[in-house]
């Protein structure tokens, strides 16, 4: 991860801290008023990327933003999550098997009762 560097702690989950300098840092600080983007908080305050470096995002002020202690864990979770997403729908692609929930199946068999209701309704006249 170009512009990262990379520490391994002890329970093995793999961390990228981005290289930011401190005045870099406290520019983006400064530019959010130095509270959290998103509940407003002023306490335990990081410079999250929007778009992680993991996923090409760049250390552009564009791409930063404060958050949070907070805020930024449940960031960097749905981070993670979309990031897993997506590698799962990239294999299935490669593998040539569609991504699929319970919701399409479920929405063919509400299709096919609604109807069998409509034709025995329909008979019953």
């Amino acid at each position: 991860h170009p512009g990262s560097e990379t520490r391994k702690p002890k329970d093995g989950n793999i961390i990228y801290a981005s290289l930011l300098s401190i005045g870099a840092r406290q520019a983006i600080l400064d530019r959010d008023g130095r509270l959290c983007v998103k509940c407003g908080s002023d306490e335990n305050l990081e410079v999250d990327h929007i778009r992680p470096t993991y996923m090409d995002g760049s250390n552009d002020p564009d791409n930063l933003q404060t958050l949070c202690r907070t805020c930024h864990r449940q960031k960097t979770s749905e981070d993670a999550r979309k990031a897993q997403y997506n590698a799962e729908l990239a294999g299935r692609i490669r593998e040539g098997k569609r991504m699929t929930s319970g919701f399409p199946r479920f929405r063919f068999v509400l299709i096919i009762l609604v109807l069998a209701i409509v034709v025995i309704g329909g008979l019953a006249l």
